[in-house]
């Protein structure tokens, strides 16, 4: 299974969705491995940062048109309809930084 991808979990008190790895991975690739989740993290929250700013001028700056979507993704429901393009563009920036924030779980077993 690819790294980032979710396997269910079978172990009961537990996500339904996690990741398994094999408990004999170097130190040095889970330090490797936290850089690069920071630092993906980092550019979602710049860009959701950017585009959130960027609605929120052209919101108060009245440009006007009409925006409409619907997006059905693993039973997510996001419908946005006759909004300004500031909206939308301010939506789609928070989606950006709720999809890549930082997360670590730690557990030790």
């Amino acid at each position: 299974m690819p790294v980032g991808m979710k396997a269910p979990c079978n172990e009961p008190g537990e996500d339904s969705l996690h990741i398994k790895v094999p408990s004999r991975l170097s130190e040095q690739y889970w330090t490797k491995a936290t850089q690069y989740q920071f630092w993906y993290s980092t550019l979602g929250l710049v860009l959701g940062a950017l585009c959130v700013v960027l609605g929120v001028v052209l919101f108060f700056h009245g440009i006007a048109g009409t925006t409409s979507w619907t997006m059905n993704v693993l039973g997510a429901k996001s419908q946005l309809s006759d909004a300004a393009p500031g909206v939308a563009f301010a939506v789609l920036g928070l989606f950006v930084i709720w999809a890549t924030r930082f997360n670590v779980e730690s557990k030790t077993r």
